[in-house]
């Protein structure tokens, strides 16, 4: 499974080759090609994106899908013009169920697939969503647990396992002060260790995998 902040034209960041601090200097057009490319070398089972553009998803499945047998849903934050997408791959997995809810006052939205594994018949539901950042970022706390008792709660269906990944905006390594409330929100997951990139500038990790 990947999780995967590809950026969202125009918010602030640090990412744009010439240093600047806007997303405007280096729009998806431009960088979009790159992203596929980075997915289609990983080739996971699973893909999680956040700040996904209507664009930038319609990108995405026209090259991975016929080329690798990937289907992807996706859908918007309420006001905003970029949301959460989850791809998989049709060869591994069979899709059971997808749903869409808001997770925050804000409208931010928590995406969730059911998806039954073609080999073992065992059936993962895989949830995304991008916590809310900057000055309000403690509202994270309410978006994970929101997210968690949907996954938990929603629907008849039998789960084998439960993942939850996506960009938290919050630091959760050990040293961070928010590592124990969270892992005590997220009571019985446990944090995937995996190949996690911190946040540019920063030592701070904030996209993450429980399960």
């Amino acid at each position: 499974l990947v999780s995967y902040n590809i950026l969202y034209d125009g918010y602030p960041t640090g990412y744009s080759p010439s240093g600047s601090k806007s997303g405007k200097d280096w729009p998806w057009s431009e960088r979009g090609q790159s992203v596929i490319d980075n997915i289609c070398q990983v080739s996971p089972d699973v893909i999680c994106v956040q700040e996904c553009s209507r664009e930038a998803f319609s990108d995405i499945e026209r090259q991975i899908s016929p080329q690798d047998g990937y289907q992807g849903f996706h859908r918007l934050h309420q006001k905003r013009q970029d949301g959460v997408a989850i791809f998989f791959n049709t060869r591994v997995f069979t899709q059971v169920n997808t749903n869409a809810y808001s997770i925050s006052n804000d409208g931010r939205t928590g995406l969730i697939a059911d998806l039954q594994h073609n080999a073992s018949k065992k059936t993962f539901r895989i949830a995304t969503s991008h916590f809310t950042g900057g000055p309000n970022r403690t509202t994270g706390n309410d978006e994970l647990l929101n997210l968690q008792n949907i996954c938990e709660q929603n629907g008849d269906l039998s789960c084998d396992a439960i993942v939850i990944a996506g960009d938290f905006n919050q630091d959760l390594t050990p040293a961070s002060s928010q590592y124990q409330s969270r892992l005590d929100l997220l009571r019985s997951y446990q944090k995937i260790s995996g190949n996690l990139e911190s946040e540019i500038g920063t030592t701070r990790t904030i996209d993450h995998i429980f399960c």
